[in-house]
């Protein structure tokens, strides 16, 4: 009585690794979905531009007054921000963004 459940297991383990392979394959023989256009205008181009003109002193050592000099120097840039912020931001897929870029995008956050 053993023998027919090893046989229906067998059969059905054999059924379940044919459907993995199958569907490996037609996963790996589709094209890559293809991109769809970045955005116009991209939040991320104002966001870069916002990281390369601000100000990064560094405010905790500051006093209040010195504090809001920087901000009013820092005005453009924050508008710039806040702009970037406000629309749609996306890269493409084979993006890699440059050390610049980063250091831009970071210097946004703070000292």
């Amino acid at each position: 009585m053993a023998r027919p459940a090893g046989k229906l297991l067998g059969v059905l383990a054999l059924l379940l690794l044919g459907l993995a392979l199958a569907a490996l394959v037609f996963t790996s023989s589709r094209p890559p979905a293809a991109s769809s256009p970045l955005p116009s205008p991209n939040g991320y181009d104002d966001l870069i531009k916002a990281g390369g003109i601000i100000d990064r002193s560094d405010y905790s050592l500051m006093s209040q007054a010195e504090i809001e000099a920087l901000v009013r120097t820092n005005a453009e840039a924050l508008k710039l921000a806040r702009t970037g912020l406000s629309r749609e931001c996306r890269v493409p897929l084979n993006y890699s963004p440059t050390d610049a870029d980063a250091a831009h995008i970071q210097g946004l956050g703070g000292a």
